[in-house]
């Protein structure tokens, strides 16, 4: 009975058992089976994403806005009936999961705000750059085709000649000074106004008369207590007394009445001799710029700012082209009138009176004035009794001129101030 009795305990528990293994199979292959489906649906949704595969049309709402796909879960697979033995299931390996990507809503262009440009430091291209038209040609100066002058030096000349016919003298002289002054006009035509302004000079410059708003000359009225000397300190101290009694017409300079309107210059006198044609001009205005004498292309007279043409003069210079060039100014009281005379070739002397003394009546000493013709010692200006030498190389050096000439220039020349430049 005891073994009757333990039997049906033995089967009870084996049944029981065989159903609890069942049970155990059908639940893990039910979760291998919806884990495999899961992993499915997921593998498909990545490759669709990573092809670039179309979102379908029902994956899309009226509005335009694509919506992320919607996963299902598979339907549970029937289980396999199993052995009643344990079975031994073999599962195959679960790839990684790659979490799904949801694309980014899609907006209208209307809710779109426009992106601003990127601002850098980077220099413009010619790209961004807008063309620049080009400068314009400034137009081709016109040329008077009765004188073949520009139009505006001959234009000059004409309202010269026109202010001359009115008596305007000193509006005439402006005029054809600045013609003269113009680096444009050709030496030919400088010849005639210096002729027409040397007309002119004779009454602005060389008598009596004081025109209104002349920038050269003034006038002054002799009062109580004046005498020469002081006249000439505070009124015309760039010129020699006789000068300022040749102007006046004075039979003597020394003696100065009450009341006496004297014609006296505000500015000294110049002289630049060009040695290729032998002249001498002179000109009134303030001391040459540091710059005028620099080589330059321009002609002489267009580096003569604020000059004015006063007269020309005809000189004789060295022998072999001994006359140096370059800037001089009046040596300090190497002013001399009926000067003694040492040859300095020979050392012969002459005497101051004696009628055969080569250098005339007059001597003007001259000491440089820049760099180049500091080292020039002994030259100067001087009359001369061989009136013949007059336009050719015949001194040892130094610029002869006619007596009356040398006269002229030794009474408004100022020792220190006024210039010699002597150019080629």
């Amino acid at each position: 009975m005891a073994l009757a009795s333990q039997t049906p305990r033995t089967n009870t528990f084996r049944g029981g058992n065989t159903r609890n293994q069942r049970k155990s199979a059908r639940a893990v292959l039910l979760a291998a089976g919806a884990l495999l489906g899961i992993t499915a649906l997921a593998v498909v949704a990545v490759w669709r994403l990573g092809t670039g595969s179309p979102t379908p049309a029902s994956a899309t709402t009226p509005a335009g806005t694509a919506i992320a796909p919607v996963v299902t879960s598979a339907p549970r697979p029937t289980p396999t009936p199993t052995p009643t033995s344990k079975p031994t299931p073999t599962l195959t390996p679960t790839p990684a999961l790659t979490p799904a990507v949801v694309p980014p809503a899609v907006l209208p262009p209307s809710a779109v705000a426009p992106a601003k440009p990127a601002v850098t430091d980077a220099p413009a291209s010619p790209a961004n750059i807008p063309p620049v038209a080009p400068a314009a040609t400034p137009p081709p100066i016109a040329t008077d085709p009765a004188s073949g002058l520009p139009a505006d030096i001959s234009e000059l000349v004409r309202t010269g000649a026109a202010l001359m016919a009115k008596g305007d003298l000193l509006g005439s002289r402006f005029a054809l000074n600045k013609a003269l002054l113009d680096a444009r006009t050709p030496s030919a035509e400088r010849e005639g106004l210096r002729r027409q302004i040397s007309v002119l000079n004779e009454t602005l410059v060389f008598s009596p008369t004081v025109a209104s708003n002349d920038p050269l000359f003034g006038a002054y009225s002799v009062v109580s207590g004046d005498n020469i000397t002081k006249v000439m300190r505070s009124q015309a101290p760039f010129v020699d007394r006789l000068f300022l009694g040749r102007i006046n017409k004075m039979a003597d300079v020394n003696k100065l009445n009450v009341g006496k309107r004297l014609k006296v210059p505000r500015q000294p006198f110049h002289l630049i001799v060009h040695k290729d044609a032998y002249r001498a001009d002179l000109y009134m205005g303030p001391p040459l710029p540091p710059d005028a004498t620099i080589s330059s292309t321009q002609p002489i007279e267009a580096r003569l700012n604020g000059w004015t043409y006063i007269r020309s003069f005809a000189v004789g210079l060295g022998e072999s082209n001994g006359t140096p060039e370059g800037l001089f100014a009046v040596r300090p009281n190497s002013k001399l009138i009926n000067p003694e005379w040492i040859n300095p070739r020979d050392r012969t002397r002459f005497a101051a009176d004696d009628p055969t003394n080569p250098i005339g009546e007059h001597w003007i000493g001259l000491e440089g004035a820049e760099e180049r013709t500091k080292t020039f010692a002994a030259y100067g200006m001087h009359g001369t009794i061989h009136a013949d030498s007059i336009g050719k190389e015949q001194s040892m050096g130094c610029v002869r001129m006619l007596a009356g000439d040398i006269a002229t220039v030794y009474e408004v020349m100022a020792e220190k101030v006024s210039h010699v430049w002597i150019v080629k």
